[in-house]
């Protein structure tokens, strides 16, 4: 035994079955012990005692002094790595976290390796493109959404991408295979001590459609006023002329744009 094992068994125990001092064990050790006897392999696992404690358990056949005697028994091993474990499980728990929160973000998320290559989506971005985030992974980004992101600007911006130099306000129309025809706004960020590259795809196609009715209705508007039989005159608080339709001109004398 060694100084460690000692804190666990006394001299006493030496020469009884692993079962009678199994108490003094987590109970993996003891079919780790079976395990080996009866396979004749190492085995290797990550286990917990009763107080939530972590080991990394390892179990070689024990043989006699040359390599191809018979096995007399099992060598046990129990590394200390509670710190590790329970450090990973705060990583992992930080990454749920993390991903919940994107997943909550309406804007579709997108995260690129250096070769512009999908590593994960949102929700969001599924709900757009469709698919599952199995299919998008590994995907080249320029093959998604059929082709419609594979634009050489775009490309270019992408791989220029630096933490100081972001991309912002690329606006692409798309064909979206589960959202259909949509105007998207792209903005880019390297991620912190990465490669790895961060893009957000909003969907403006009900900001562009209002504007294109407002410009649309602005110039319906305009081709009433220009062409109203009444005089139609549009000044600003100082008093200088803003809009004059036909008829002004025809009374003032002016031609048509003279008085602006």
């Amino acid at each position: 035994m060694t100084d460690v094992a000692t804190d666990l068994l006394s001299d006493a125990d030496v020469a009884r079955s692993i079962g009678e001092v199994a108490s003094a064990f987590p109970a993996s050790v003891a079919e780790t012990v079976e395990r080996v006897l009866h396979t004749l392999a190492p085995v290797e696992t990550v286990i917990a005692d009763d107080t939530g404690h972590w080991y990394q358990l390892t179990g070689r056949p024990h043989r006699s002094p040359s390599t191809k005697g018979p096995v007399q028994g099992v060598v046990i091993t129990l590394v200390d790595v509670d710190r590790a474990k329970k450090a990973e499980a705060l990583v992992v728990d930080a990454l749920r976290y993390t991903s919940s929160i994107v997943d909550g973000v309406r804007d579709a998320l997108i995260v690129l390796d250096p070769e512009l290559r999908i590593r994960s989506v949102n929700r969001a971005y599924l709900r757009m493109c469709g698919g599952t985030a199995d299919d998008a992974r590994g995907r080249s980004l320029f093959e998604i959404a059929g082709g419609a992101l594979d634009v050489p600007a775009l490309r270019e911006r992408l791989l220029a991408l630096t933490e100081d130099e972001p991309l912002d306000g690329f606006c692409l129309s798309v064909d979206c295979p589960a959202a259909g025809r949509r105007v998207l706004v792209l903005d880019a960020r390297r991620i912190e001590a990465t490669r790895d590259v961060l893009l957000a795809l909003e969907d403006a196609t009900d900001t562009a459609r209002a504007d294109v009715a407002t410009r649309r209705a602005e110039a319906d508007m305009r081709l009433m006023l220009e062409n109203a039989t009444s005089g139609v005159l549009m000044v600003d608080t100082s008093g200088v002329i803003l809009f004059a339709n036909r008829t002004v001109s025809r009374i003032f004398g002016y031609p048509p744009g003279e008085l602006l």
